[in-house]
């Protein structure tokens, strides 16, 4: 009996810190779940604004946060993808990009249907005009996919364009060998042939005198 007693007495505090336990148990975890809940909020937040800011970063070398301007190309260093195309002004007269090997080309990429294209036409017609023709820089506009040649034509006559314009392929398969992302896009080439910078968007005066100094020429 009375090692029952001592038993008794043992257990019955156990029991008690049992009752107990689950009280607390109930007590601290809302506030537990609150905690976590509170952590991995600031966590996803956390992660949220760092690639928000990745995104947002312009690339290196780019001019603006939107991602034009001077731009990366897996063909930079390499040689530039030849094409025969018709010209513009009679649609018919081929125009090869290796007939002027030995001359720096700049090729811009453009479409009658694209508003930044015209916003930049004027440009490139006085930078022809007034300082590549004289610097010896062949100057060619490349029309993208359109549904018929009359569109491009219109579009020069429009902005009177006097350097040489062709039109692309009915797939457009120049444009994709060069991989561009849209119009309006200009690639600059050396003498030697070679693609030196790409250019995203309407080609400006300084983005004009980067591109060129890549390109040696002053």
């Amino acid at each position: 009996m009375e090692l029952q007693s001592i038993t008794d007495e043992q257990v019955q505090p156990l029991e008690a810190v049992g009752s107990i336990e689950p009280a607390r148990i109930k007590k601290s975890s809302p506030k537990r779940r609150i905690i976590i809940f509170t952590v991995v909020s600031i966590i996803n937040v956390a992660l949220l604004v760092f690639l928000g800011s990745l995104l947002l970063t312009p690339k290196e070398g780019s001019n603006t946060s939107s991602g034009l301007g001077d731009m990366s190309s897996p063909l930079l260093g390499k040689a530039a993808p030849d094409f025969t195309l018709p010209l513009l002004s009679d649609g018919k007269t081929p125009l090869s990009l290796s007939s002027f090997k030995g001359k720096p080309v700049i090729l811009n990429f453009w479409s009658s249907t694209c508003p930044p294209c015209a916003a930049e036409a004027a440009d490139l017609q006085s930078f022809w005009s007034g300082k590549l023709q004289a610097q010896g820089v062949t100057f060619i506009g490349i029309d993208g996919a359109e549904k018929s040649m009359s569109d491009g034509q219109a579009f020069v006559q429009r902005y009177h364009v006097t350097y040489p314009n062709v039109k692309d392929t009915f797939d457009g398969s120049t444009g994709i060998n060069y991989g561009i992302a849209g119009n309006p896009e200009t690639y600059f080439i050396d003498a030697q042939g070679h693609v030196v910078a790409r250019w995203l968007g309407p080609l400006t005066a300084e983005g004009l005198q980067t591109e060129l100094a890549k390109m040696q020429v002053k």
